[in-house]
């Protein structure tokens, strides 16, 4: 039923178009570092960079709404303060242990709860998909990347053999006739997957009135990316081989993958075009005006100072926890020495060292006990702030300029009366040698080879109110033979449990 705009309804929609952008901003800038690392992870990363247009197609969305929603009175629902507080708290617990992806993700959701408290639940509803499409903003993915890179490996390596090119596969590289390959990060697809998905998402939504459709057709943005990446680097080692290495190596390495993009791109949309759905005519939108009196200029306002008080929870209390004078106790890193017949050595003779960016310590020692002979990495972590922490996409295992991934995998190890210890086990290989690498976490004595379950450690700690120190320890060997590898590590393992422990002295802050 449509209706025509009273008076009331106008003076409304001009006061909320008034109030509701100073609301979001002032929410915005209560934000503010996890809007600009938000920013900075767009502009630096490749994968990311669609996050920058998402804003301006949900508003855009939003504006080809516009005459259902000027048939909806506003009618803030205040109840929605609740799912604020909550949000809030989960943003602060999400900075407090530096979890960025969580951050991001409740910064979103802030933001559309208070436009749904602001303007209520029946005007909402029109404008739910607009207001969810902004999690694509949020960037998060990064833990595709490796099966992704294993899916294509797995891919070529197929279709080479059914193509009759003989092929090794060790990991995710692979060697034919005429050169070698890796299938490296650039080469996972997940550029081309996160920029599909957000647009199959708003494709299946314009073009599709039935739930059925859109979800076939979003699922469809999901798994044609990761066939399409198999067949664009099946076809990039096939012009490299049919070229003799001197194509698709390059520059036109790159080109060629964009342009095939878009060609999946355009076959998508064509495809998905025949299954359109035709122009309907517009839903009624029943009315809900309420009086002037019922819905005064006041009750926006306070409505949205609401909003923003409980929006500033989180904030608030974190700003206080960081500028509150705090003892605590320093710790420094204590390694065995000479335990049960190995004997540490400080002439390091390896090209091995992981890369864990601004740890508090980091020591790298060289053990041996006969002809055996064991590496091993420590880094500390004492006071993370934001790129300041153990748990970062930038840390890694190995160098991979230095070093190649074979393989990699999670396991137990048993280690006599100290229990099973859970780790993850990497084979690495450089020009010189090849490595066997075992490493785990430790947060305040909790351990765990998972690096999410890390992340939850940090947080019970520190809901706990206890000591945080959070470490990563690896030990390494070079092999010949792989099994006999293990048991050298396994061997070091059970000798010098704890292997790792914490000096302590007070200070100040």
């Amino acid at each position: 039923m449509n209706t025509i705009m009273t008076s009331t309804s106008y003076k409304t929609w001009r006061q909320a178009r008034i109030i509701l952008p100073l609301l979001l901003a002032s929410v915005l800038l209560l934000y503010a570092d996890s809007v600009l690392s938000m920013v900075n992870i767009w502009m630096r990363s490749d994968t990311y960079t669609h996050g920058i247009v998402i804003l301006p197609i949900s508003i855009y969305l939003i504006w080809l709404k516009r005459k259902q929603l000027s048939n909806v009175q506003l009618m803030p629902n205040r109840l929605i303060l609740i799912s604020i507080v909550m949000l809030s708290i989960i943003w602060l617990v999400a900075a407090v242990m530096n979890i960025v992806v969580l951050e991001h993700f409740s910064l979103l959701l802030i933001l559309i709860a208070s436009i749904i408290c602001f303007v209520g639940i029946d005007l909402a509803k029109i404008i739910i998909f607009p207001l969810s499409y902004l999690i694509f903003m949020v960037p998060i993915g990064e833990g595709f990347i490796e099966p992704l890179q294993d899916f294509t490996a797995r891919f070529v390596v197929l279709a080479l053999q059914i193509t009759g090119i003989p092929v090794l596969l060790e990991g995710r590289f692979f060697s034919i006739p005429s050169g070698d390959f890796e299938v490296a990060k650039a080469c996972s697809g997940i550029r081309y997957l996160m920029v599909t998905i957000s647009l199959g998402t708003i494709y299946a939504y314009m073009m599709y009135k039935g739930v059925t459709k859109r979800l076939l057709f979003v699922g469809l943005s999901i798994l044609v990316p990761i066939i399409a990446n198999g067949i664009r680097a099946y076809g990039i080692v096939m012009l490299a081989h049919l070229s003799d290495m001197r194509l698709a190596v390059g520059v036109d390495h790159v080109v060629y993958g964009w342009i095939f993009f878009g060609i999946v791109l355009f076959i998508l949309f064509w495809v998905g075009s025949f299954w359109i759905d035709k122009t309907t005519s517009k839903e009624d939108v029943k009315s809900n005006y309420i009086s002037e009196k019922t819905l005064a200029h006041n009750k926006l306002v306070s409505t949205a100072i609401l909003i923003f008080i409980f929006s500033a929870i989180g904030p608030a209390v974190y700003a206080w926890t960081k500028s509150s004078e705090i003892i605590r106790q320093e710790v420094a890193i204590k390694l065995p020495v000479n335990k049960e017949g190995w004997v540490s050595i400080t002439d390091i003779d390896t090209r091995w060292e992981p890369e864990f960016k601004s740890a508090d310590e980091t020591v790298l020692m060289k053990y041996q006990k006969e002809q055996s002979v064991v590496y091993l990495y420590v880094a500390l972590y004492t006071n993370e702030i934001q790129g300041k922490e153990l748990i970062n996409s930038e840390n890694t295992i190995y160098n991979s300029i230095e070093w190649k991934r074979l393989s990699g995998k999670t396991r137990k190890v048993n280690i006599s009366e100290q229990g099973t210890l859970n780790i993850n086990e990497i084979i690495v290989l450089s020009r010189e040698t090849n490595m066997i690498v075992w490493y785990w976490y430790d947060i305040s004595g909790y351990k765990t080879s998972n690096e999410y379950l890390a992340k939850l450690f940090q947080v019970w700690v520190k809901l706990k109110g206890g000591e945080l120190n959070s470490t990563v320890i690896a030990v390494a060997t070079s092999y010949d033979d792989v099994s006999e590898a293990e048991r050298v590590l396994k061997r070091y393992l059970v000798n010098t449990w704890p292997i790792v422990t914490l000096k302590k002295h007070f200070s100040g802050k």
